[in-house]
C-alpha cells in the first residue's frame, strides 16, 4: 500500500512521529536550478532556515534507529563562494541528534571511469574523444561538483563505518525534473538500507 503526498517536506503533517524506517532525499542547492514554483535563489539565511526545517521534519518522522539518506553534491560554487556542502549538511543534521553511520561517493557523469563535466552527460564516445570535442574543466558560475555523496545518518547512537563504496551512476535527464537521480542509485539505497516490510519516505 502506498500513500502519495504532493507537498513540501517542510510540512509533513500527515506523517506521524517515529513512523518511517528510511527517508531518502536530496535538498535543492540554491544555485538557480529551475524547479518550477520553488525559488532556488533564496538569500543565504532563508535557504539555511528552509533546509534546516525540512530536515527536522524528516528526523521527526524517523523511528528510533531509522535512517536518513541524503544525496548531495560534495561541493557548491554559490555567488562567488566555494562551499563544502556535504560537510555543512553533516554538521547541521548531527546537531539534531543523528549519527553519521556511513557515506558513499557517486560519480554522476563518467566515461571510461573518468569524471566528466555536466555538459558531456549522455554524449557517446571514449572519454578522450569527448574531452577533445566538447570538454572543458570550466563549469558555470553557479554550479556543483559531479562528485556526489550519499550520506547515511542513523537516529540514535552508532559507530562510524568507514567502509563506503565508490559508485558510477550516470544521471539520465527526465522530463519534468532538472536533477534526476542516476541510474541505479535509488535501487542501491533501498537494497542496502530498507528491510522487508519497512516504511520509506
Amino acid at each position: 500500500m502506498y500513500s502519495i503526498y504532493n507537498q513540501s517536506s517542510a510540512m509533513m503533517d500527515q506523517v506521524p512521529d517515529a513512523s518511517v524506517d528510511l527517508v531518502v532525499t536530496s535538498p535543492p542547492y540554491n544555485i538557480g536550478t529551475a524547479y518550477g514554483r520553488h525559488s532556488d535563489k533564496l538569500p543565504q539565511y532563508e535557504y539555511k532556515d528552509m533546509v534546516n526545517h525540512s530536515l527536522k521534519e524528516c528526523v521527526r518522522a524517523l523511528c528510533l534507529n531509522g535512517r536518513l539518506v541524503l544525496q548531495v553534491a560534495d561541493t557548491l560554487y554559490m555567488r562567488g563562494n566555494y562551499i563544502q556542502y556535504a560537510g555543512f549538511l553533516t554538521r547541521l543534521i548531527m546537531k539534531m541528534g543523528m549519527s553519521l553511520g556511513s557515506r558513499h561517493f557517486a560519480l554522476v557523469s563518467t566515461c571510461d571511469g573518468i569524471e566528466l563535466p555536466e555538459e558531456l552527460l549522455n554524449k557517446t564516445g571514449r572519454s578522450g574523444e569527448l574531452w577533445e570535442e566538447y570538454g572543458t574543466f570550466t563549469e558555470q558560475a553557479q554550479a556543483h561538483s559531479n562528485t556526489h555523496q550519499w550520506l547515511v545518518f542513523v537516529k540514535g547512537s552508532v559507530e562510524w563505518n568507514p567502509k563506503g563504496e565508490i559508485l558510477y551512476f550516470n544521471s539520465v535527464p527526465e522530463n519534468g525534473h532538472p536533477c534526476p537521480f542516476g541510474n541505479g542509485e535509488i535501487t542501491f539505497v533501498l537494497d542496502r538500507y530498507l528491510s522487508p516490510g519497512g516504511v520509506v519516505l
